[in-house]
């Protein structure tokens, strides 16, 4: 009897004290890839999604990337976010320290965030005390074709029920530029 209720009251405390990390993030189709395709480990497991870029207004030497899951809406033929996260003011080559751009620019530079058309979910800022970075392994001016690797590691700003924290490792990508 007494084994039985232990064995209660200790799921009914695994219950209560997983509340933050329960609800697990959705598991949303790539997108349509129409401009590229993004591949990494989102907390451990195997997570793709669609990419594009597009130029930083006044300043061409950078641009910003985007990675996209989505859903296919039938009653209008077009695909609504699920899940986005955006990174801005990358250099065409080498590597993008995300820490180093955020003091830089004095702003948030990338940013991951779970909503369905224009309703936020929840949103998560970069987790400076690990190291954040983007490698552009190549860029061709003539396709307008970016490509690199990844990694993020992401706190909760506002994050409901979702974990409060996520991370994006051994990313890959290939980016064409949104037109």
């Amino acid at each position: 009897m007494l084994k039985s209720y232990l064995i209660v009251l200790g799921a009914v405390l695994f219950l209560i004290s997983c509340k933050k990390d329960c609800i697990p993030l959705p598991d949303a189709p790539k997108g349509p890839q129409t401009f590229g395709w993004a591949k990494a480990k989102r907390n451990g497991q195997d997570w793709e999604a669609s990419s594009g870029w597009g130029y930083i207004p006044l300043d061409s030497s950078k641009f910003g990337l985007s990675f996209e899951t989505a859903i296919f809406n039938e009653s209008d033929s077009s695909y609504a976010n699920i899940e986005t996260l955006t990174i801005q003011f990358i250099p065409f080559e080498g590597v993008y320290d995300i820490k180093e751009a955020k003091e830089k620019y004095n702003r948030e530079v990338c940013v991951f965030v779970v909503g369905y058309l224009d309703e936020i979910d929840a949103y998560w800022t970069v987790n400076d005390r690990k190291k954040n970075t983007v490698n552009i392994t190549s860029y061709d001016p003539v396709t307008k074709t970016v490509k690199g690797t990844f990694n993020l590691y992401f706190n909760g700003g506002e994050t409901g029920d979702y974990p409060s924290s996520i991370s994006f490792e051994d990313g890959t990508f290939e980016a064409r530029l949104f037109n």
